[in-house]
Order: structure tokens, then C-alpha cells, then sequence
């Protein structure tokens, strides 16, 4: 069994870890990337963990929006 020597070894290819291994690469060194799922991206691309929270933030935000909206308009009604 031969045994390989890096220069860097990244856990994980998420947003952080790609970057970094990329960066580390760019300057020469040997890089070895290690990620326990079967594709690269990390828990945030596959899972869905940033593009959910984004949503929920959204949705959070119209809703806040129709309850201001709602609240003008019983105002409205009250001066008539």
C-alpha cells in the first residue's frame, strides 16, 4: 500500500471547503478534499438547508407585509 502526501486536506466540500481547497490548489499545493456523501456541494447545496431558509425569510417578510397592509385598510374602513 503506497501512502500519498498533501500539502492540505479539506473535510468537507461545502462552500467553505471548496473555497479553501481551490485557494490552496491555485498556489500549488496538493490538495486532497474528503466528503462522506456521494456528491460534492455539502449539507447546504443537497439538502437544502440555504435555499429553505431563504424561503422561510421571504415568506416571512410578505407575510409581515399583508399584516401591515391589513391593518392600514381596517383603519381606512374605520374613517368611513
Amino acid at each position: 500500500m503506497s501512502v500519498e502526501k498533501f500539502d492540505l486536506v479539506v473535510l468537507g466540500s461545502g462552500p467553505a471547503g471548496e473555497k479553501g481547497a481551490a485557494a490552496a490548489a491555485y498556489f500549488g499545493k496538493k490538495v486532497a478534499l474528503i466528503e462522506k456523501e456521494n456528491v460534492l456541494g455539502g449539507a447546504a447545496a443537497n439538502t437544502g438547508t440555504l435555499p429553505s431558509k431563504t424561503l422561510r425569510e421571504k415568506e416571512r417578510k410578505e407575510i409581515e407585509k399583508l399584516k401591515i397592509n391589513k391593518n392600514k385598510l381596517n383603519e381606512k374602513r374605520k374613517k368611513i
